[in-house]
């Protein structure tokens, strides 16, 4: 499914809602919600094929954390948050740090 038909159904759901069931109204939730865990995945993907790029780069393991960079990332996210949750990038982003450095400890 491409980004174009996935975002028809964001726009055509609440439009025609009289007109859907909620199981298929459902559905079309689902489907998107589909279309971006795969886009996450994908995206993922490429971020820590990065990272073990960079951890190659890398001569020490100390070099490895980078507590200032971990920051950096945070606030730039921080600044484009709209969920309500504060702690939800932390909750999010921690998790991919710490699978991050693991990758860059292996490729050294």
């Amino acid at each position: 499914m491409n980004i174009r038909y996935s975002l028809l159904f964001l726009f055509i759901s609440p439009i025609f809602s009289f007109i859907f069931t909620n199981d298929f109204r459902k559905t079309l939730i689902r489907k998107n919600i589909d279309f971006l865990d795969d886009q996450i995945y994908h995206y993922l993907y490429l971020r820590l094929k990065l990272v073990k790029e960079i951890g190659r780069l890398k001569e020490s393991p100390d070099s490895i954390f980078d507590s200032r960079r971990e920051k950096e990332i945070l606030q730039r996210l921080q600044e484009k948050n709209q969920i309500e949750d504060e702690k939800f990038i932390e909750a999010i982003w921690f998790p991919i740090f710490h699978k991050s450095k693991q990758i860059q400890f292996d490729n050294l």
